[in-house]
């Protein structure tokens, strides 16, 4: 990841990441009163922080500003602008692999939620088959890692 210098302040994302990071600050002054705007000010401020730091920061806010919920594209508007945070992030890496990564771990996600609401499910055992694949999708990560990077011992 490149940061790009701009006078005083250093910006850690790329251009495609910038813009997603104002069109969820976009979204959220828009649609969540007058501290959707002081939200919005802050989330395009986190442009100086890496892209993790930034989309964590974006879903504070989302969560600290409207408690009752956010309109169905209000929500996409956030969500795709941080996530093009994340995919510019990745994608400016040494391998565009870890951008393919990032969207099929998003699309997996997404599919699972709207998929179990899809056939009827509470949102609570929606949640609850998120969890465990998220658990499992980490331990086989986990795994992989170890196998990867010859860690696991061959002493019994």
């Amino acid at each position: 990841m490149s940061e790009r210098r701009s006078g005083f302040v250093t910006i850690s994302h790329g251009p495609v990441g910038v813009l997603g990071v104002i069109v969820a600050a976009s979204a959220l002054a828009v649609t969540a009163d007058q501290y959707g705007l002081v939200g919005g000010a802050l989330l395009v401020l986190a442009v100086i922080f890496p892209p993790p730091y930034t989309v964590a920061l974006g879903h504070v806010l989302l969560v600290a500003l409207d408690p009752n919920g956010l309109s169905p594209a209000a929500l996409v508007a956030v969500e795709a602008g941080l996530l093009a945070s994340l995919v510019d992030a990745s994608a400016s890496t040494a391998r565009g692999r870890d951008a393919v990564a990032v969207l099929t771990a998003v699309g997996l996600v997404v599919g699972v939620v709207w998929g179990s609401l899809r056939l009827g499910a509470t949102h609570w055992t929606s949640v609850g088959l998120l969890a465990l694949v998220v658990a499992l999708g980490s331990y086989g990560l986990h795994r992989y890692e170890l196998v990867r990077f010859d860690l696991v011992g061959t002493d019994r």
